[in-house]
C-alpha cells in the first residue's frame, strides 16, 4: 500500500509541474533595438506595462513593437531607470539626473535636476540608483543619496 501510496504522490506532484507553462521569453539584441550594446537597468511602467532600459546611449522604451530612444542631455550613458507614480522617467548617470516629461504642449523632454545640485564634485558622481517613492525620488550615487521632492 505504501508504495501506491508514494507513485500515486510523485506522479501528482510531477504531472502539476508538467502542466505549469513558462513564461515567454524574447531576445533582443542592439540590432533589434538600434543603440548601444549594453543595458543597465531596467524597468516597467505599472499602467501601459512599457519596458524601460538603461543604456550606454541613454534611455530606451519598447512599448511591445517598436523601441524609441531618448539621450541624456551631453550624450552620457544612462545607468538607471525607474518610472515614478506621477508616470515621469526618471534616469540618472554620469553627472546627470532628471526626468522625461510631457509639457503642456505635447512635447516629450528631459527636465534636468542637476543644475540644483550644489556640489562642486557632482560632474565626477555616477547616479546607479533611483527609487521613486509617493511624494518623493531618490538618487544614489555610490558616495551620495540626492533627494528630489515634488
Amino acid at each position: 500500500m505504501k508504495p501506491l501510496l508514494l507513485m500515486v504522490l510523485c506522479w501528482s506532484c510531477v504531472s502539476r509541474i508538467a502542466a505549469q507553462e513558462a513564461p515567454f521569453i524574447r531576445h533582443f539584441t542592439p540590432e533589434d533595438y538600434h543603440f548601444q550594446n549594453q543595458n543597465w537597468s531596467l524597468t516597467q511602467s505599472p499602467d501601459q506595462g512599457w519596458l524601460y532600459a538603461a543604456n550606454n546611449g541613454g534611455v530606451m522604451e519598447f512599448d511591445g513593437a517598436a523601441w524609441t530612444h531618448w539621450p541624456l542631455p551631453d550624450g552620457q550613458p544612462a545607468r538607471c531607470v525607474a518610472v515614478g507614480a506621477d508616470r515621469r522617467i526618471y534616469a540618472g548617470g554620469f553627472g546627470a539626473f532628471g526626468y522625461w516629461a510631457t509639457s503642456d504642449e505635447g512635447a516629450f523632454r528631459f527636465h534636468s535636476l542637476s543644475h540644483k545640485v550644489a556640489l562642486a564634485l557632482f560632474h565626477q558622481e555616477e547616479i546607479w540608483h533611483i527609487l521613486p517613492l509617493p511624494d518623493k525620488v531618490l538618487f544614489q550615487s555610490f558616495s551620495t543619496l540626492y533627494e528630489y521632492s515634488r
